[in-house]
């Protein structure tokens, strides 16, 4: 780092002594306009040149062998020619260069090839990088089999890409912040999405899997807020944390039938058994009830639901994953049906100010037991009253909660409903045998019939 956040300088020339330029040499070197790189220099190291973004006059000599990691990162270069002696080009070797429009190759180099200006091995067989400077739409050539690790990351202005039959893998962050692609149809033959591979493509609508798809990587796709709904193919067999976190629009889940894997339910995504809840789809409205025999409940399900108010933990789950309901800033009430308390990961289960300002409503002589317990004990605000028993309110008037419905038994007469603020949700009349009352949504509600009234909470 021997020039690193050196702000005043504008232009270099390195001597004929030098060979390597090592990690971080010229970080953040913000001004710098020009360098003049030596014949004999053989390393340009990882990073060297990161965030020099008015560098834009360099000619990488006929000696440099290899190009490390992230060596360009955010420079200014609008083009650059790898010349023939070059036998390695790290990941991100030309990040988020926004203006950056050719990658130029000379044609005696045994290891990478250009194509119209975008990198590729030499045997095309892997798309390395594409310049992100570029505008409109791209097809990949025929050929290519592997879309290599973010290799079209920051390129705002592709708006449409076509991906042949012949691709088998897509790389980690390969279409990272790609924010105008609009719609994007992955080939039969590709069997893996890497992580973050369409992390914040905020305009992606449209989404076709690979019908053989395999394996979705984490956050996959993080962020991607035109997205309503998402299908999972017959034979996908694993889907990392947090792979539709943060999609906005996203109303539903779906998954093909023959999955032996994944399973959907009601839009919102469970392991095959269904014993596992791995995803909600931020886009959906309401209060949720988390089905019972539910147990786990995974790392990131509930990422940035901000929709949610109220959610219904039943007594089947016995463990909340880390960071489960991060970013839902809006829970004002958590109620928990088991006497004993679900394990949480870490205390980033939920978000500090749900601690101080949700209520967590637990089941009666249940209060203590969660007190007791690490992060559970760090809400403010813990009520005990939810009644799991049969309520009585007069003259043989019984009250029951079961499976998120309103039991009655008893005399008959108008029962009515109201919610949380005092509205009437419904009115039903019952004629004293077993009634069912239905509300719209899971919540906190008050039954009144015989001029009693009951606060019940589904």
């Amino acid at each position: 780092a021997a020039f690193s956040g050196c702000l005043d300088l504008t232009t270099v020339t390195l001597p004929n002594t030098i060979v390597t330029i090592n990690t971080w040499a010229f970080k953040d070197c913000n001004n710098l306009l020009s360098v003049s790189l030596p014949y004999g220099l053989t390393t340009i190291g990882r990073a060297a040149f990161y965030y020099c973004f008015k560098l834009n006059g360099i000619e990488i000599p006929n000696s440099v062998i290899s190009i490390g990691s992230s060596a360009f990162y955010l420079c200014g270069i609008s083009s650059i020619r790898i010349p023939s002696s070059v036998k390695s080009i790290g990941d991100m070797a030309f990040y988020y260069c926004s203006s950056l429009i050719s990658i130029e190759v000379d044609e005696g180099n045994e290891n990478y090839v250009s194509v119209d200006g975008v990198l590729f091995s030499h045997d095309k067989d892997t798309l390395l990088a594409y310049p992100c400077g570029r505008d409109g739409a791209y097809s990949i050539p025929t050929g290519t089999a592997y879309i290599g690790n973010a290799a079209f990351s920051h390129t705002f202005g592709l708006t449409e890409i076509t991906i042949p039959n012949g691709v088998t893998y897509i790389d980690d962050a390969a279409f990272w912040q790609c924010y105008n692609l609009r719609e994007v149809a992955i080939p039969d033959r590709v069997a893996t999405i890497g992580s973050y591979a369409f992390w914040g493509c905020f305009h992606l609508k449209d989404v076709f899997l690979s019908r053989y798809l395999t394996s979705i990587g984490k956050e996959a796709f993080y962020g991607c807020d035109g997205l309503e709904t998402i299908t999972i193919p017959q034979y996908v067999m694993s889907i990392g944390e947090a792979a539709f976190a943060s999609c906005d629009s996203l109303l539903s889940i779906r998954v093909v039938g023959e999955n032996q894997f994944f399973s959907s339910v009601d839009g919102v995504l469970f392991n095959k058994a269904k014993d596992s809840l791995l995803a909600y789809p931020i886009g959906k409205m309401g209060n949720y009830s988390i089905p019972d025999g539910t147990v786990k409940v995974g790392s990131y399900a509930f990422a940035d639901c901000q929709n949610i108010q109220l959610v219904n933990i039943p007594s089947s789950v016995n463990i909340i994953g880390e960071n489960a309901f991060e970013g839902c800033y809006n829970i004002t009430d958590i109620c928990c049906y088991g006497m004993v308390p679900p394990a949480l990961d870490v205390k980033a289960t939920f978000e500090d100010m749900v601690y101080n300002t949700a209520t967590l409503h637990v089941i009666l002589g249940a209060s203590q037991l969660y007190n007791a317990v690490d992060y559970w004990s760090a809400f403010i605000n813990v009520s005990e009253d939810i009644n799991t028993s049969v309520q009585s309110v007069e003259d043989g008037i019984d009250i029951k909660i079961t499976n998120g419905r309103i039991n009655i038994n008893g005399v008959p007469g108008t029962v009515y409903v109201y919610d949380f603020n005092g509205a009437l949700v419904t009115t039903a009349y019952v004629n004293g045998n077993a009634s069912v009352i239905d509300v719209p949504k899971a919540g906190m509600y008050f039954v009144r019939i015989k001029g009693k009234t009951v606060k019940v909470i589904l």
